[in-house]
């Protein structure tokens, strides 16, 4: 189905995003949208609000929403130049279901959970590496920039087996609709989770601890709401490491008592007369003749395969921080009167799959089911399940996909859904075991599974009854209405709430569980990244041919760039010449003003080493700076670059023309002038700016400054004399000032 125009009614202010779940096996895009909450706020009313946006599938058809490819991300460990081939049919695909321009507005998440947990750390930042790169370079969709989180910040990493558990108990309490009254009060469900390699729980005990994970989301009026989780992982624990587990306590348990090394070995976790060739994984066997290749022969037993995988739970292993469930890791003690428990992946499969009894469960059926099973002989198993082939009814694991959607059931490959009949037995006993013996839920409850304490009806339990969910201690399930239960989809719930702006001041942002610090914002603030940002936005009005990325960076960002160096280039070289010019004239008017300030400052007509207008120390280092600022402004004034006509000087020639005292003009050159008379007591010649042959523009600069110096220098220069010069007669201060070679000041006779 073709992606939705922009013109479309159902794309009117809708948001989507992306999330590549990266598991160990394959590699599965999920495709998410909701509308923009601020349009939504002004559609719904108050109570409308109280619930989180609603997050759907970005496609009409949810089939379009999903792809999937196969292997796994880790496997590229070892070669992480092949990653950006292994990507290319699912990034192609959201370009193809997301329309162009709103790219640059989706984020894109990659997040690896079990098989890249395995790796060692240089592979796992290499495979990240790789991937982060390829979104940057070969797409739009927003990614994070590099942060402590890593290469993309938190959109590219590897999670942990508890935040997947988190992820996953958002999902079905969202769809159960568990937050949308936003009351604290209200039953969350708990989430159960089964995979190969481990088992998880996340649950909201009753009773408070440390040890919970704060879980904050935002409703559509932007009230926050909050949940502490408890959740856990245990490692070893899934179906498939716990089975290798148990063959390796099966054949070391037969060969330390019976003393014998026969490689035949009866197993009630099989199915009657069925066959299978193992040995033992277990570093610490008992003999060498442990690790050889036995022959596991299947009594069908599954009574006897209930007592002895029960101890592989470990209970009795030490418990550092007590309560302890199983596997010595501390677990709040459950309270099943009020917690109810929904489990996915291998809790539905092994139920409904095989026996038919996905939904709510009930031990009396499930036990019935699976020891009718087990006491089969594997002939008749074979022979049912390729009658079930013909009839096109077995499902789950019996699915054929091509290029991500089912196409047929039951001839997904005959190996694999042999090894799951193989296998049934031991896992609906594992389950079981995990379920009662591990988690401590009751067996025998009220008819149907449900409790009997009515105090527990409430919202929560209407919308699951609206859903078809009753209210069972515990049910399984894939999907829930039309919804699969993912732990994508919570994901995309936490960022979808993250949009919502508070009403209630608190500005912390929403960030994921667990993560130790808040997501860094997407939008940019530095100018790089607003360019950046824009570019991506606006990409796609533009020419097919200007819509990519050169080294991460949009092509009209580089272009643009290219265009403002060079738009400056120009400007410097039209104004080269009169900025050089401009800058040497600033340089020669403050050069020589400094120069001649400073010359009119070492000495004076009384001998004293003090500025004649700062008749304390001190006075003349404030008057230089003074001058100096003056000075640069002197030069930026428009009327000191163009010269006046000669016509301003009385006679017209001004070329010794100096300022008297009172202002005007003297044109004898033996008229007393403060430079003239230092220059001369230094034996030194007066500079050019102080013999007349200046130009004109700079004796029209000098001239008031001039004045007004002369001014107040004759002011000081009478004082002087009076205070010191009248300490002598007139003829010997007469005669003082002739053996200098000084002539006595004007005013002074």
């Amino acid at each position: 189905m073709p992606p939705p125009t922009q013109f479309d009614p159902w794309l009117a202010s809708r948001r989507f995003g992306i999330v590549i779940d990266a598991g160990s096996s394959g590699s599965r895009i999920q495709l998410y949208s909701w509308r923009d909450a601020r349009i939504v706020q002004t559609e719904l009313s108050p109570a409308g609000l109280a619930t989180l946006p609603i997050v759907e599938t970005a496609t009409k058809d949810p089939e379009d929403s999903i792809r999937k490819i196969e292997p796994g991300l880790s496997t590229f460990g070892t070669d992480p130049e092949g990653i950006f081939e292994y990507l290319k049919p699912l990034i192609q695909h959201a370009k193809a279901e997301i329309p162009p321009h709103l790219h640059a507005e989706t984020p894109l998440f990659l997040l690896a959970t079990a098989g890249m947990r395995l790796l060692p750390k240089p592979q796992q930042d290499a495979v990240l590496r790789k991937v982060c790169q390829y979104f940057r370079d070969y797409t739009t969709f927003k990614v994070e920039r590099t942060s402590p989180l890593g290469h993309c910040g938190s959109s590219v990493r590897i999670i942990s087996g508890e935040e997947e558990g988190l992820f996953g108990w958002i999902a079905v309490n969202y769809l159960m609709e568990a937050f949308s009254n936003g009351s604290k009060d209200a039953n969350t469900y708990g989430f159960l989770d089964m995979g190969g390699a481990s088992t998880q729980i996340a649950f909201e005990p009753r009773d408070q601890t440390s040890d919970l994970t704060r879980v904050r989301l935002r409703l559509l009026n932007g009230k926050d709401i909050t949940h502490n989780v408890f959740v856990a992982t245990w490692l070893g624990y899934g179906t498939n490491q716990a089975r290798a587990r148990y063959v390796g306590n099966l054949i070391d348990t037969v060969e330390e008592k019976e003393g014998h090394h026969d490689s035949i070995i009866p197993d009630p976790c099989l199915p009657r007369d069925l066959k299978r060739a193992e040995s033992s994984t277990r570093n610490k066997a008992a003999s060498p003749h442990s690790h050889k290749t036995h022959t596991l022969v299947g009594t069908g037993n599954f009574t006897q395969c209930l007592e002895q995988s029960a101890p592989l739970l470990n209970k009795n292993a030490p418990c550092q921080d007590i309560p302890c469930l199983f596997g010595g890791k501390k677990t709040p003690t459950i309270d099943f009167s009020v917690s109810r428990f929904v489990g996915v992946s291998e809790y539905w499969y092994s139920s409904e799959q095989i026996f038919n009894l996905g939904g709510a469960y009930n031990f009396v059926q499930y036990e019935q089911a699976a020891t009718k099973f087990c006491g089969q002989e594997w002939r008749s198993i074979l022979a049912h399940h390729e009658w079930t082939k013909k009839k096109g009814r077995l499902g789950g694991d019996g699915e054929i996909e091509e290029d991500g959607k089912v196409v047929g059931l039951g001839v997904w490959g005959s190996t694999v859904e042999t090894h799951r009949l193989e296998l049934q037995c031991f896992k609906a006993a594992w389950i079981v075991n995990i379920l009662h013996e591990g988690f401590g839920m009751p067996r025998v409850v009220d008819p149907g599974g449900n409790s009997t304490d009515t105090s527990a009806v409430n919202h929560v339990d209407h919308s699951a009854e609206g859903k078809g969910f009753k209210r069972p201690l515990f049910q399984s399930a894939d999907s829930i209405g039309d919804t699969a239960i993912t732990w994508t989809l919570g994901k995309m719930v936490i960022e979808a709430s993250k949009e919502i702006k508070s009403t209630t001041g608190d500005d912390t942002p929403i960030m994921d569980p667990l993560q130790s610090q808040p997501d860094f914002d997407r939008m940019p603030t530095s100018q790089s990244g607003l360019l950046d940002y824009y570019g991506r936005k606006w990409s796609h009005r533009l020419p097919t041919s200007l819509q990519g990325e050169m080294m991460g960076v949009p092509i009209i960002v580089v272009l643009i760039y290219i265009a403002m160096l060079a738009i400056l280039a120009f400007i410097y070289l039209k104004l080269k010449k009169r900025l050089r010019m401009t800058f040497r004239r600033f340089l020669r008017q403050t050069g020589l003003r400094i120069e001649r300030d400073d010359a009119m400052e070492m000495q004076y007509t009384n001998g004293s080493s003090y500025s004649p207008i700062s008749p304390v120390a001190g006075g003349s280092m404030a008057l230089s700076l003074r001058r100096f600022a003056a000075s640069i402004m002197s030069a930026l004034q428009p009327s000191q670059r163009h010269p006046r006509p000669p016509s301003y000087y009385p006679d017209g020639d001004h070329s010794d023309a100096y300022p008297r005292a009172n202002g005007t003009v003297s044109r004898n050159p033996n008229t007393f002038s403060e430079a003239r008379y230092s220059e001369s007591s230094r034996g030194s010649s007066p500079p050019r700016s102080l013999t007349g042959r200046r130009p004109a523009d700079e004796i029209r600069g000098a001239i008031p400054a001039k004045a007004l110096y002369n001014s107040l220098s004759s002011l000081t220069r009478t004082q002087n004399s009076s205070s010191s010069l009248s300490l002598y007669p007139r003829s010997t201060a007469s005669s003082l000032l002739s053996r200098s070679g000084a002539q006595t000041p004007v005013g002074d006779s």
